[in-house]
C-alpha cells in the first residue's frame, strides 16, 4: 500500500488536475487504486463523478474526506489498495498538514511564477520539516507545471525555476515537466486522463509523453530509486 498526496500550499497550482491525472495513468497498470478528495471544493470528486456518467472504464473509487481524521481515512481505506491518490486543498489546511503525517510521496506541483516560488518558500518548507519529524521517510517531488509549450519560453522557465530552487534540499526536482495544453481540460470534461483519450493530434501526444513521464519518475522514487535529500544534485543536471 502507497499514499500519494499531490498537494501545494497555494491555489491554482494544477493539483487536481494532476491527481486525477496520475490516478488514471496508475490504474492503467492494472493496480487498485482509490481517490481520496480531501479539498472542499470537491474537483476530484467531480471528476469521477463525471467519469462515472461517461461510464469510463475502469472505475475511479472515491470518496471525500475534510478536516485531520483524513489521516486515519487514508490508512485504513490504504488495507485495500494498492495506492491512496490524495487531493488536498491549496493551503497550508489541515487536510494537507495530516495528509503529510503519513504520505510515502507528496507531488509538488509549482507553476513558473514568483507567486508559487514565494508561497514554496515561506509555508511549504516548514511544512514538510514539520512533517518529517513524525514521517521520516516522506519523500517530496517537486513537478514543474503549467508550462509553456514552446520551447523557447519553456526552457527559460525552467531555468528560473531550477535557479529559484537550488538552495533548498530535501526535495527532488524532477527534470520531467507538464505543459499548459488543451489536451488536459478535454480530459478533465469527460473524466478522463490524457493517457486514456483517443486521437493523434499534436497537443494530445505531447500531453500523454509528458504525463507519463511524470508518473513513472513518481513511481521510481515512491519505490526509493532516490536519496532522502536530493534536489542540489538534480537541478544541476
Amino acid at each position: 500500500m502507497s499514499i500519494i498526496v499531490v498537494g501545494s500550499s497555494k491555489g491554482g497550482s494544477g493539483k487536481s488536475t494532476l491527481c486525477t491525472n496520475l490516478i488514471a495513468r496508475h490504474l492503467a497498470t492494472g493496480a487498485t487504486s482509490l481517490l481520496l478528495d480531501g479539498d472542499a471544493q470537491r474537483s476530484s470528486s467531480s471528476w469521477a463523478a463525471t467519469r462515472d456518467q461517461y461510464g469510463v472504464a475502469p472505475e475511479v473509487v472515491s470518496m471525500e474526506k475534510l478536516g485531520p481524521d483524513l489521516k486515519r481515512s487514508a490508512l485504513e481505506m490504504g488495507k485495500h489498495y494498492d495506492a491512496v491518490f490524495i487531493d488536498v486543498p491549496g493551503n497550508n489546511s489541515p487536510e494537507l498538514r495530516a495528509a503529510l503525517l503519513v504520505a510515502d510521496l507528496l507531488v509538488y506541483p509549482i507553476r513558473p511564477s514568483n507567486f508559487d516560488a514565494w508561497v514554496f518558500h515561506s509555508d511549504m518548507t516548514e511544512l514538510v520539516s514539520s512533517a518529517r519529524t513524525y514521517n521520516e521517510s516522506l519523500r517530496v517531488m517537486l513537478v514543474m507545471n503549467g508550462l509553456a509549450p514552446a520551447p523557447a519560453e519553456r526552457q527559460q522557465q525552467i531555468l528560473s525555476l531550477r535557479e529559484y530552487l537550488a538552495d533548498y534540499s530535501g526535495f527532488y526536482l524532477s527534470p520531467h515537466f507538464l505543459c499548459h495544453r488543451n489536451a488536459f481540460i478535454a480530459a478533465i470534461k469527460e473524466g478522463r486522463g490524457v493517457v486514456e483519450m483517443a486521437g493523434r493530434n499534436e497537443s494530445l501526444g505531447k500531453a500523454k509523453l509528458e504525463l507519463d513521464a511524470v508518473y513513472s519518475d513518481a513511481m521510481k522514487t515512491l519505490a526509493g530509486a532516490r536519496p532522502a535529500a536530493y534536489l542540489q544534485q538534480e537541478i544541476s543536471q
